[in-house]
């Protein structure tokens, strides 16, 4: 999944949509704002400058859709999987790095992403997973 991102798409687990919140870009599932719970901070995923929604993957029992937000001065973009499972608050997850160029495609019961910059990674059932990058400090 590359292609130009959209406003809003119709899942099997649920409607995710863009829309505006306080003046500001807003990711929604099924109508309600979603927010990316770290510990005892809670923010929603929102932006003030971009927000894209990428697409939705289909997995056998949940959606996920890729979102990614630009614009930031500390990392040019923070990319986000959202995923909603039929009777649970969506779960959202933040890919590593700062990169706003990259693909994502679903391989079986997982999704596999890739970006630029050697950064790449699978989620499949709720668990994302960083590949390591070439250690190029070591000697071949």
């Amino acid at each position: 999944m590359d292609d130009k991102p959209v406003n809003s798409i119709v899942a099997r687990q649920g409607y995710f949509q863009l829309k505006m919140l306080d003046g500001l870009a807003t990711l929604y599932v099924d109508g309600k704002p979603v927010s990316n719970a770290s510990g005892t901070h809670t923010e929603l995923i929102q932006a003030n400058v971009n927000i894209e929604l990428m697409g939705v993957l289909e997995l056998p029992e949940e959606s996920v859709a890729w979102v990614v937000v630009t614009g930031g001065t500390a990392c040019a973009a923070t990319n986000y999987l959202v995923s909603v499972q039929t009777g649970q608050y969506p779960r959202v997850l933040t890919i590593e790095g700062c990169g706003d160029s990259g693909t994502m495609v679903r391989k079986g019961d997982k999704i596999v992403f890739e970006f630029i910059g050697d950064r790449s990674g699978t989620y499949q059932g709720g668990t994302l997973t960083m590949n390591q990058a070439p250690d190029l400090d070591m000697p071949m």
